[in-house]
């Protein structure tokens, strides 16, 4: 069946594999192998990896390891370059895990434009646009909190000093950073921004698929809510029973559910290796930023740094809590499905269709959760174990600084 296509789905996503195109990172090219482009864009992808994703967090890792052995590191200055390293290495993580799970995405971005969610989506236009607008509100978000606070890190604190300190501490082992000093800081300067735009584009793709799978159940429970009254329209225009039109509706409805099914479980495939690294690195991340602002001296004097802690504490709590909040959307949005059948009018119908729902009622009942590789759900329930186990870990350290 062909459906006028007045929305275009793909603009749930189609910022970030812009984004991922820019980048490098989209693993679908319309070059030949061995073509001059093809060769060139794997070059720039070498390259980038190398000097953006490669580099910096090592660097950071053997200055942290030499400035601990030497005895002079302090608490608040180890919490802090923990923090850099863990979200360098969380983002190169996120994109190995992606790029491992090409075929799955490539499955995925076609399943938003298959005619089914286009069909029920043209019913629910309203609807599909407000989501698709929280979808980009959340990446515009992201981008602006994540640019912000680099910037303050980055160009702020720096230039309270005079621009004599280094935004990062790094150790290149054969470079001599003090006779580089203003090529290191430019290139400090500049890598950042590509970190940031690959972790915003990272962390916003599930959270579009999931705004979208949660709009979708929406509009299969707006229309099932409304089944009695489409039913009475088409016997109307098809000049048919009860039965008959229902029948055909329903049948419509049931598939509309389980290509809702088949979308959450790729985005499952996709993206449940980034959640999961999301709950270890962010949790991890939380507890050692709590560390560096607590450790902060002369708050009154340090007001950039204590903004700058404060805020990446902040934004990555947020983030924790965003895919959790979807993850248990999605749960919660699926049994509505079941309320929904069960509301409609069923007495009248034959004993088949009343079987039909019977069996449609008990599927929707089956909990649909997203989960992790390591099994754990991601719901509002994770969210809080995970923020109390944060909590714990930075009473221990803190305990251990004292």
């Amino acid at each position: 069946m062909k459906v006028e296509k007045k929305l275009n789905l793909f603009e749930f996503i189609s910022w970030q594999i812009g984004a991922l195109r820019y980048l490098g990172f989209w693993f679908y090219k319309s070059y030949p192998t061995m073509s001059v482009n093809y060769v060139l864009a794997i070059l720039i992808r070498i390259c980038t990896g190398l000097f953006v994703f490669i580099i910096p967090p090592g660097g950071e890792l053997i200055y942290l390891f030499r400035h601990i052995a030497s005895g002079k590191a302090e608490i608040q200055e180890i919490a802090g370059m923990i923090n850099l390293i863990l979200t360098e290495l969380l983002v190169v993580m996120m994109l190995l895990n992606l790029c491992s799970h090409g075929a799955q995405l490539k499955k995925l971005t076609d399943q938003i434009l298959s005619v089914e969610f286009y069909k029920f989506s043209m019913v629910h236009i309203k609807s599909v646009t407000a989501a698709l607008k929280l979808s980009k509100w959340l990446y515009i978000y992201l981008l602006v909190s994540c640019v912000s606070d680099i910037a303050v890190h980055v160009i702020i604190v720096p230039g309270i000093n005079g621009f004599q300190t280094l935004p990062l501490k790094m150790d290149l082992i054969y470079i001599d950073i003090d006779k580089y000093f203003s090529i290191t800081f430019a290139y400090q300067v500049l890598y950042k921004p590509f970190i940031v735009l690959t972790f915003v584009t990272l962390k916003s793709f599930p959270w579009s698929c999931l705004i979208f799978a949660t709009n979708q159940l929406d509009n299969l429970y707006k229309t099932i809510e409304n089944l009695k009254h489409t039913v009475k329209i088409f016997m109307d225009e098809k000049d048919c029973d009860e039965n008959t039109a229902f029948e055909k509706l329903f049948r419509e409805c049931v598939q509309h559910h389980n290509y809702i099914l088949s979308f959450v479980d790729s985005v499952q495939a996709v993206f449940g290796g980034q959640f999961a690294l999301t709950l270890i690195f962010n949790a991890c991340i939380i507890c050692t930023t709590s560390v560096q602002f607590v450790s902060i001296q002369s708050p009154s004097e340090n007001i950039s740094e204590l903004t700058w802690v404060f805020a990446f504490m902040f934004i990555l709590a947020v983030i924790l809590f965003v895919d959790c909040y979807y993850g248990d959307s999605v749960t919660t949005k699926n049994f509505k499905i079941s309320e929904a059948v069960y509301s409609y009018k069923w007495m009248d119908l034959s004993l088949k269709h009343k079987r039909n729902l019977q069996i449609f009622i008990g599927k929707t009942q089956m909990p649909l959760v997203l989960t992790t590789p390591l099994l754990v759900p991601i719901s509002l329930d994770t969210f809080t174990k995970v923020m109390n186990w944060t909590y714990k870990g930075f009473a221990i350290l803190n305990q251990m600084k004292e």
